[in-house]
C-alpha cells in the first residue's frame, strides 16, 4: 500500500511540526506502508544526518518540490504535490497542507488532512473555502485533529460532524533509556528540573524564571530557543546561579537528555504564541514535550488547562498548576523534592499511560484504521 504524506513543513527545522512529520511518517512505514513524504525545497541549514538527527530509521522516502519565491507559492506546491501523487500511484494521501490535499479528495484518492488549529485562524477565508473543497471530495475520508477541544471547533464551524472527526492527540517514541552528560555541567545533589521546547511567550519561560528566584537551591536546565530568546531571557536572569541553557538540541539528543532530569516542566501560560509572536494555541494544543516527558517516565509539573486536562490528570500521572501563580508552582515543585515515593508514582502512571495510548506506533495504526478502514 502507497501512502503519500503531503506537508509544508520546513525539514530539517527546529520546529515542532518537523518533528510531528518525521515521526507520523515513520510510524505510518513501520506497519507495512510504503511511505513517501512530500516537502519542500529549502535550503538546508544542518547537514548532519536528517533522520538521525530527529531519531528514526530510513524507513520511508523524502521528495522535495519547489517552494518558489512568488505569491501563492503554497497552491504551486499544491499542483507539484497532486502531479507527485499520481506519478506515485498513491492508495493514499495524509497530510497537513491543506491545499495539497484538494486535488487528492476531488479526484477520489482517500484522502484525510490533519489539523492543529482552526483552519479559520491559520488561512482565513480562503482556508474555509479550501477546507469545503476538501471535505466535499468524493475521496475525503476524515479530519485527524490533536485534541477534543480542536475537534468542538470544528464540529461548530464546518459542516462536518463528530463521525467525521478523529481525535488523535500528539505523541512520542518509546524512551531510549540512555542519558546524555553536558560535560558535567549538572550539579550533583541538586533537585534538577527540565524544561524543552521554545521560549515564545506563553510557552512557559516567564513561570520558569519567576520559580528559579523563589527557589536557589533547586537546578533548572532549559533546553530548546532561538538564539535571540536565549540571549534575552540569559540576559535578565545572569545573577542567578541555579539555571543554565543548553540551546538548540537535536530531537533525538533533547528527548535522551530529558531522562536525566528528577522532574519536568510544561508551565503554558493563558495565551501561547507561536514563532513570531502571533496566534494563541492554548486552546488547542498537543504538545509534544508532554508526551515525551511521559515517556521518559518523569514527573511532570504543568499548567492547568483545560486542553492539557484531556491527557494530564492532577495528582495521578502529573501535578497540574494554576498557569500563572508561581508560588502554586513552587508548591508543587517543592512536593516532589520531599515527599517520598511522589515522584516515581507520578511518573509510572504516566509512562504507563503513554505506552498505552500515546505512542507513534499506536497513532499511526488508529489513523489507518479509523480514517481508511485499513487492517494492519
Amino acid at each position: 500500500m502507497k501512502l503519500v504524506y503531503v506537508a509544508n513543513s520546513i525539514i530539517p527545522s527546529r520546529a515542532a511540526n518537523s518533528v510531528h512529520v518525521m515521526k507520523m511518517c515513520d510510524a505510518l512505514a513501520s506497519v507495512g506502508y510504503e511511505v513517501t513524504l512530500l516537502v519542500p525545497a529549502v535550503s538546508e541549514s544542518d547537514q548532519r544526518d536528517l533522520f538521525e538527527s530527529y531519531g528514526v530509521p530510513r524507513s520511508f522516502t523524502i521528495k522535495r518540490l519547489p517552494w518558489v519565491k512568488m505569491p501563492g507559492r503554497g497552491w504551486w506546491f499544491a499542483l507539484l504535490a497532486f502531479l507527485a501523487i499520481r506519478r506515485l500511484k498513491a492508495d493514499r494521501v495524509y497530510g497537513r497542507h491543506l491545499p495539497s490535499l484538494m486535488l487528492p479528495s476531488m479526484a477520489g484518492i482517500p484522502t484525510a488532512y490533519e489539523a492543529h488549529a482552526p483552519v479559520w485562524e491559520t488561512m482565513g477565508k480562503p482556508g474555509m473555502a479550501c477546507f469545503r473543497l476538501v471535505a466535499c471530495g468524493r475521496g475525503f475520508r476524515k479530519l485527524v485533529v490533536i485534541s477534543d477541544a480542536l475537534a468542538g471547533w470544528y464540529v461548530r464551524h464546518t459542516m462536518l460532524g463528530e463521525n467525521n472527526i478523529l481525535v488523535a492527540h500528539d505523541a512520542a517514541s518509546p524512551s531510549p533509556n540512555s542519558v546524555m552528560k553536558l560535560g558535567g555541567q549538572r550539579t550533583e545533589g541538586r533537585f534538577e528540573l527540565g524544561y524543552v521546547g521554545q521560549l515564545y511567550t506563553g510557552k512557559g519561560m516567564e513561570m520558569i524564571a519567576a520559580v528559579a528566584q523563589r527557589r536557589p537551591s533547586y537546578a533548572f536546565t532549559v533546553v530548546g530557543g532561538d538564539d535571540a530568546d536565549i540571549d534575552y531571557w540569559s540576559g535578565r536572569l545572569r545573577n542567578l546561579g541555579n539555571i543554565r541553557f543548553t540551546g538548540f538540541l537535536p530531537q533525538a539528543e533533547a528527548v535522551s537528555l530529558i531522562e536525566g532530569f528528577d522532574a519536568v516542566l510544561a508551565p503554558y501560560q493563558k495565551r501561547v504564541t507561536t514563532a513570531g509572536g502571533g496566534g494563541d494555541v492554548s486552546r488547542w494544543m498537543s504538545p509534544l514535550k508532554i508526551f515525551e516527558y511521559m515517556a521518559a517516565g518523569k514527573p511532570i509539573v504543568a499548567s492547568d488547562l483545560p486542553v492539557l486536562q484531556e491527557v494530564l490528570d492532577d495528582g495521578e500521572n502529573a501535578l497540574l498548576c494554576e498557569p500563572e501563580n508561581p508560588d502554586h508552582w513552587c508548591g508543587a515543585i517543592d512536593r516532589l523534592y520531599s515527599e517520598t515515593g511522589l515522584g516515581e508514582r507520578l511518573g509510572s502512571q504516566a509512562r504507563s499511560d503513554f505506552l498505552e495510548h500515546y505512542t507513534w506506533g499506536a497513532r499511526a495504526c488508529r489513523v489507518l484504521k479509523d480514517v481508511y478502514g485499513d487492517a494492519y
